[in-house]
């Protein structure tokens, strides 16, 4: 299961309440296809009834910890959970490792 990881990517921290549910809504809309970014800030202020600045704080803060990740300016793409799970598993298991001498 790990082997398939490429990169072992840490997360500086898991995502809070709302960012978690915003990447949720842009994931189950969309799912893991290319997306302008206009469009998902559009999403986030029909669905979450927040201003424009905050919706872009959103998918920013889900880029900066990996749920997202920008592929061309404008656009972006949400990763699958399955994937941001083994990224974690592979980056909590390379800590374990270098704590455990054996």
């Amino acid at each position: 299961m790990i082997d398939n990881v490429v990169e072992c990517k840490k997360i500086s921290r898991w995502p809070k309440k709302r960012e978690f549910l915003a990447y949720y809504l842009i994931y189950k809309e969309y799912g893991d296809k290319e997306v302008n970014i206009g469009n998902v800030i559009d999403l986030l202020i029909k669905s979450f009834c927040v201003n424009r600045k905050t919706a872009i704080n959103i998918i920013d803060h889900l880029a900066r910890i990996g749920f997202v990740e920008r592929t061309r300016p404008l656009y972006v793409r949400c990763l699958s959970l399955n994937d941001i799970l083994d990224k974690i598993l592979c980056s909590y298991i390379e800590s374990r490792k270098k704590r455990c001498k054996r």
